[in-house]
């Protein structure tokens, strides 16, 4: 598993970049981008959860292994905090683009 989410954050950051800079998929380029690089941050977050909770504390680990229901939860509670980012991210570029906001005038 863990190769496999090396190998899916890898192509998630290939894709966020391409999206970038090439813009790949037309007007839905900056928004790929930006879900894809909060995207590569939350899998990395998945090792870093269950390293630490199968390790700390020495002697006593706070979970037994990498499917203890404990890890699972800290892990979907993540991925619900990727979830709401990654949503309020891509408000915030369709507001930013709107035409409401493009044609209006600050003073």
């Amino acid at each position: 598993m863990p190769h496999a989410l090396g190998v899916l954050t890898l192509t998630v950051l290939i894709l966020a970049i391409a999206s970038e800079k090439r813009a790949i998929f037309g007007r839905l380029s900056r928004y790929v981008s930006v879900v894809g690089y909060s995207g590569t941050l939350f899998f990395h977050m998945i090792p870093g959860f269950t390293e630490t909770a199968t390790r700390i504390p020495e002697g006593a680990p706070l979970a037994s292994g990498p499917e203890a229901p404990g890890l699972r939860a800290a892990v979907g509670v993540a991925f619900l905090v990727f979830l709401i980012g990654a949503g309020l991210q891509v408000r915030r570029i369709r507001r930013e683009t709107s035409p409401a906001v493009r044609g209006s005038v600050i003073a």
